[in-house]
């Protein structure tokens, strides 16, 4: 699976990127200099966040090699959730690294599966995701966690040449990332409706919830 996203977005070797680095939102927010461009940011020093930048750096790099095409992406339960899956997938591989705020509520599928249904985001929601500046921590929280476990259910209890293919064929102008088309296009990939492929994956959440080798 790795290697084939590596064959589909792995940029030319002449590329180079601009990483920038923020102590806090705010400075984010006050001298963010590439809106809307390739480069990415990593915020949130400090604390027991800290000891997380090689999660957050992968997810970020993630979006470099997803989000290269400057003015084409993908739905947001899809861009920021195959982020999310990458970055849980490598950081597992070292357990050594420090608990912080970005594992207080892992595993993913056992906080989701428990969160009251008012709480609960759908694959429509997520599908529509706003700016994150209209939602409140908690709210982004539950989307990323959501589409980081949409992912790893495509990825690891459906066929992942199925999504690597869907991938490959929806990366669309940014004017059409929310169109109902786009998302109907996602379940037509399964043969199904959008509806029972959310009933599947939540079904799926439940069940790796419940079992023994969850956490």
């Amino acid at each position: 699976m790795v290697a084939r996203l590596g064959e589909l977005y792995l940029p030319p070797s002449d590329t180079r990127f601009e990483y920038f680095l923020y102590a806090n939102p705010q400075d984010k927010a006050d001298l963010f200099p590439c809106h809307g461009s390739s480069p990415t940011v990593l915020t949130g020093v400090g604390g027991r966040y800290e000891v997380h930048h090689f999660r957050l750096s992968v997810h970020e790099l993630v979006h470099l090699y997803t989000l290269r095409e400057p003015h084409l992406g993908w739905s947001q339960l899809l861009t920021e959730g195959l982020a999310v899956y990458l970055g849980d997938y490598y950081a597992a591989q070292h357990p050594e690294t420090p608990a912080s705020e970005l594992t207080d509520r892992m595993p993913a599928e056992a906080f989701l599966a428990a969160l009251p249904q008012e709480r609960q985001v759908s694959l429509a929601q997520l599908h529509a995701w706003p700016t994150n500046a209209e939602l409140s921590e908690d709210e982004r929280s539950i989307r990323y966690l959501t589409a980081g476990a949409f992912t790893r259910y495509l990825f690891e209890a459906r066929d992942p040449a199925l999504v690597l293919d869907y991938l490959e064929q929806h990366q669309v102008p940014w004017s059409q990332l929310r169109s109902q088309a786009l998302l109907d296009a996602l379940a037509e990939t399964y043969s199904t409706d959008i509806d029972s492929l959310e009933r599947d994956f939540r079904r799926w959440m439940a069940s790796q919830a419940t079992s023994p080798d969850a956490g």
